[in-house]
Order: structure tokens, then sequence, then C-alpha cells
């Protein structure tokens, strides 16, 4: 009986340790978690292109098509005409 006593009263100082305990590794957690984050974000920032270079890329792109286009309707048009004056 007086075993059950001993650590029915030493059970709060238990259980404040281990809340503490689980409280440090979270801690832990998160912060590794903060860390990981932030290489992720410098690795991104300076290994891959910014957005505005994106989208100077895209339109470049967008111009690239539009003259292909241009040039496909000029084609066309002249094999079109070459056909009508055969």
């Amino acid at each position: 009986m007086e075993l059950l006593e001993k650590l029915l009263g030493s059970m709060p100082d238990l259980l404040l340790s281990t809340g503490l305990a689980f409280q440090v590794f979270l801690f832990r957690q998160i912060t590794e978690c903060r860390r990981d984050l932030l290489e992720l974000r410098v690795e991104l920032a300076g290994n891959y292109v910014r957005t505005d270079a994106l989208e100077r890329l895209a339109q470049r792109v967008d111009d690239s098509v539009r003259r292909l286009e241009d040039r496909l309707e000029t084609h066309f048009y002249t094999l079109t005409q070459r056909e009508r004056s055969a």
C-alpha cells in the first residue's frame, strides 16, 4: 500500500515530465521542418527562374507562335493563289 501511495504521489511529477518531454520533441520537429523549408526556399530562389523571367519567356513563345501562324497563313494564301492562277 505504501508503494502505491508513493507511486500516486509521484504521478503528477511523472505526467509533468512526460508533457515537458513531448513539448521538447514537438519543438525540435517544428524547428527541423522550418529549417528544411528555409533551405528549400533558398534552393528554389537560387536554382530556378523567377516569375518575371517565366512571363517574359511565355511572351516570347507566344510571339514566336504568332509569327509562325502568320507565315503559315501567308504560305497557304500564296499556295491557293498559285492553284487558282494555274
